[in-house]
């Protein structure tokens, strides 16, 4: 293992080198992101010389907001937002499931944390996530008088005060990385990865005293304010037109009370030396506040728990472009048309006026025309004041607008095909479905890439998480009431995550008419196959929610597992499924039951001929 001395190097090493880069590189499309997203102008200086107009066309702002709806819409088109899968147990199963979509519905913030996770993903290119699991204890001191011997016994009792999984959005500027690693996973396979969170001094005081974080001599806390200068102008600019609310801290850099609301930069750190990932927290660059520990013995997952995603992914690039940078052109393009439209309209309704010098013309009533104005003047004739004949553009500006606004969502992906709108040049229906169809591949491309880079490997360790630590009695009661078994949390088992959402799952009239094909044609079967009958009550716990059920068990008998479940003496952890069941004989409606029989028990009848008989 390094050295403190030589982890201190490292990161100041680290921090240069990534400071220079951004800089160059990735700070200035950011604060154009920023810029375009919050409607100003790149060129606004221009405009105010000028007077002109200053419009902002915000279809920046729209086709973000649209791509992180469509995104967030993506994982809630089912009942639940994962699925574990199982097979060896189907009761464990069932009961682990339970538990993790209980933690990611209702016992962390995921929602609110995706829809930041979509936003920034479509803003910036890159969103960065990271999971884990919050601990904190609370030793409570009572004493009593021992009956026999008539002394004091202190009893100590600690308690969790804080014991569940999070999910953390985190800046892009605040991630330092190697952007030479070019690999698919950069955040594992970068030699470091560095995470710098701003803090209150009242926070890093109370890790101080509960002896978690090794307090260093000699604090400068004014240094320790001022982190990269990308992290200041990249937030900035992020306000939009707002101040920085960081512009001004909160106390002196004094100790005591006064110091308590300052924010400092403290920084997690993970450095790969000799093939081991150590990790450690440090004040800034200046001061390492705990001991460096091997990521493999810190986590369950024995990785580092973050994540990046990449919005249009680029071999051989860590960085990505989001939506703002792909059509700043194409935005650029739309405002000038707009302005310069609403220029010509104002121009054509206060036209500019010609004057001959010495008319004794009262130029600042011609200035500031208005209704029923009266203006004064020695001489007025053809000579003395005449019009500059300005033509009306109106009309070829409008098309040049729809042709920017079209351009604008071919590179988007979000077309008016797939919003259900008329699409503009009256395309016959074969150029709208293909259209249509493209814009769909696009979408679900997209989805998955979001899915991919940074859902999947932070479910997967929230998972392992949950798996190793779960122990809340409430969560565990509430899987225990939906299955039947006992809050025990050995029940918890390690399977297969899946995530459901991505491909078409935003477009629930498209899922649905699937799984509508998919249920007639079981319904067709199952005279045939009384196993088709298994498989139709399958599809309609996918067709039901959504069409809107939200308790499924109201309309479908229970499972066979779930059956099971129900019935007492079961172990804890042993398999809930019977080992053979008998199939139910087929339900056809309006069918009487002699002809379905003979039906199914003749072996050699045909498809078709079947089907006619039926």
């Amino acid at each position: 293992m390094p050295t403190k001395a030589q982890f201190k190097t490292l990161m100041a090493d680290a921090s240069a080198y990534v400071e220079d880069y951004r800089v160059q590189n990735i700070d200035p499309a950011h604060r154009r992101a920023d810029a375009a997203y919050h409607g100003i102008l790149e060129n606004l200086a221009e405009y105010e010389a000028r007077g002109r107009s200053m419009l902002f066309i915000p279809k920046t702002r729209d086709h973000v907001r649209r791509w992180t709806t469509t995104i967030t819409n993506a994982f809630y088109q089912s009942d639940d937002i994962v699925t574990v899968e199982y097979g060896i147990d189907e009761a464990r199963e069932g009961f682990t499931n339970e538990v993790v979509n209980r933690r990611l519905e209702g016992q962390t913030s995921f929602y609110r944390w995706l829809t930041g996770a979509a936003h920034t993903h479509c803003k910036t290119g890159n969103a960065v996530g990271k999971t884990g699991w919050e601990y904190e204890e609370r030793e409570d001191r009572s004493s009593y008088d021992d009956p026999e011997t008539g002394e004091e016994i202190e009893q100590i009792t600690v308690s969790p005060v804080r014991d569940k999984p999070f999910f953390e959005l985190v800046p892009f500027e605040q991630v330092q990385i190697d952007y030479r690693c070019t690999s698919t996973d950069p955040v594992q396979d970068s030699p470091f990865f560095r995470q710098w969170i701003p803090m209150y001094v009242t926070d890093v005081q109370d890790k101080f005293d509960r002896k978690e974080w090794k307090k260093p001599r000699g604090i400068d806390w004014d240094k320790l304010s001022n982190g990269p200068s990308s992290l200041e102008t990249v937030r900035t600019a992020r306000q939009g037109s707002m101040a920085d609310p960081t512009q001004r801290n909160i106390g002196s850099a004094s100790d005591g009370p006064a110091l308590s609301y300052r924010q400092v930069w403290v920084v997690e750190n993970y450095f790969r030396s000799g093939g081991t990932d150590w990790t450690f927290i440090s004040l800034g660059d200046e001061h390492i506040v705990t001991e460096p520990e091997r990521v493999t013995d810190k986590f369950v997952h024995r990785k580092r728990p973050f994540a990046l995603s990449q919005y249009d992914p680029e071999a051989f690039r860590v960085y990505s472009d989001g939506i703002p940078e792909m059509f700043k052109g194409l935005q650029a393009e739309m405002n000038a048309i707009r302005n310069q439209r609403r220029d010509n309209v104002n121009i054509i309704l206060n036209k500019n006026l010609l004057v001959k010098r010495g008319s004794g013309i009262q130029l600042a009533s011609l200035i500031n025309s208005r209704p029923n104005a009266i203006t004064m003047g020695d001489r007025i004739g053809e000579e003395d004041v005449r019009y500059i004949p300005t033509p009306d553009v109106t009309g070829s500006s409008y098309r040049e607008e729809e042709i920017a606004a079209a351009d604008i969502e071919e590179s988007s992906g979000q077309s008016r095909n797939t919003m259900g709108v008329n699409a503009p040049d009256r395309q016959t229906a074969t150029a709208s479905a293909i259209s249509a169809s493209s814009a769909g591949e696009i979408e679900s491309y997209i989805i998955k890439g979001f899915i991919e880079g940074l859902v999947r490997p932070l479910l997967e360790m929230f998972y392992d998480n949950v798996v190793a630590m779960e122990s809340d009695p409430d969560v565990l009661a509430f899987a225990a009431a939906n299955t039947g078994l006992p809050p025990d949390e050995t029940l918890l088992v390690r399977g297969e995550l899946v995530i459901n959402a991505g491909m078409g799952s935003t477009n629930k009239e498209l899922k649905a008419a699937k799984l509508e094909r998919s249920l007639d044609r079981c319904i067709q079967l199952a005279p045939v196959a009384p196993q088709f009958i298994k498989a139709a009550e399958e599809i309609m716990r996918d067709l039901l929610p959504l069409n809107g059920a939200k308790n499924i068990d109201r309309y479908l008998p229970p499972t066979q597992g779930q059956q099971a479940v129900g019935a007492a003496g079961i172990p804890p952890g042993e398999s809930a499924v019977p080992p053979a069941a008998e199939t139910a004989a087929p339900f056809n409606p309006g069918i009487p039951p002699a002809l379905s029989e003979q039906t199914a028990s003749t072996p050699n009848m045909g498809g078709f001929a079947r089907g006619l008989m039926m």
